[in-house]
């Protein structure tokens, strides 16, 4: 590029007495883009070489990893009775896998009833799958329907049951 700038008008040449007249009135520059980067080389005002490197990305194309706890398999050792449920375990597997925290469990015969603030999953598929599986592993065979209670700001409003 033609530059026609002396610059013998900038602050820096008016108010300090730097002498900034190039040497050359001509610019040359190569811009080279590969990929997700930009390679720049120019010479300016005849008497400086300036080199750049610009990273540039779309951050709504870049994947997103979530190391996400899987979906326990189906066991056949569950317990014989409620008494011998470890309660704990079941609380603590509803928070860790299904994403339910601050739980309650009522037992009505046959029903499970889960009242819970869900925190982990969006998708309540994919919560109520991973719930179901945890409450199938550690309920005794004669317990065959669970129902997911959903509360948020202690209010429970939506209502899951799974058969």
């Amino acid at each position: 590029e033609y530059d026609s700038n002396d610059y013998s008008e900038d602050f820096p040449a008016v108010m300090a007495g730097v002498d900034m007249s190039p040497h050359t009135p001509w610019n040359f520059g190569v811009l080279y883009r590969l990929g997700m980067a930009d390679f720049r080389l120019s010479y300016e005002r005849g008497d400086t070489l300036v080199a750049g490197l610009t990273l540039n990305t779309n951050f709504n194309d870049m994947p997103s990893f979530w190391r996400d706890t899987p979906t326990p398999e189906m066991k056949d050792n569950q317990p014989e009775e409620l008494s011998d449920v470890d309660w704990e375990r079941v609380t603590e597997d509803l928070d860790k896998i299904a994403g339910y925290q601050n739980t309650r469990i009522y037992v009505d015969d046959n029903t499970v009833t889960v009242v819970g603030e869900q925190k982990k999953y969006r998708d309540r598929t994919e919560a109520h799958e991973k719930a179901a599986a945890v409450l199938h592993n550690e309920m005794p065979d004669d317990i065959d329907t669970y129902a997911i209670n959903e509360r948020s700001r202690g209010l429970v409003g939506e209502q899951t049951i799974i058969s």
